[in-house]
């Protein structure tokens, strides 16, 4: 996948999500031009770097995430002519699901992958 400025940007705030929250980290994501792909793995609470140890969990982990690119995405349309975005950058909701085991998490990596490989078919049908 080749990502333009918007794209690197979402890129760029998901792989420093480390940074900011303790005990989160990425094992592997890809940013599609309309939807992106994680593995987020928890070792904690999740909390702010800065932050009582309240825990962030994913679904709050998600909003930042969105409110943040989202914020951004706008300043990209003002300030870089990206092309304008209707009601919506992000969808409503997402899709979650908790890897239990080696392999499930090697089923869910190789997805990932193999993702950029099968998107046209997935556009095709829509």
């Amino acid at each position: 996948m080749h990502l333009n400025d918007a794209g690197r940007m979402v890129h760029t705030k998901i792989a420093n999500t480390p940074n900011y929250y303790l005990d989160v980290c990425t094992d592997i994501f890809i940013v599609m031009p309309d939807h992106v792909h994680a593995v987020i793995v928890l070792d904690g609470q999740g909390r702010t770097r800065r932050s009582a140890p309240t825990g962030i969990g994913i679904p709050n982990l998600i909003k930042n995430i969105k409110t943040y690119t989202t914020r951004r995405y706008i300043q990209g349309v003002r300030n870089n002519h990206w092309k304008p975005f209707l009601k919506r950058l992000w969808q409503r909701g997402y899709y979650e699901h908790i890897i239990r085991n080696t392999n499930d998490l090697n089923r869910v990596r190789e997805y990932i992958i193999n993702n950029p490989t099968t998107y046209h078919l997935d556009k095709k049908s829509e």
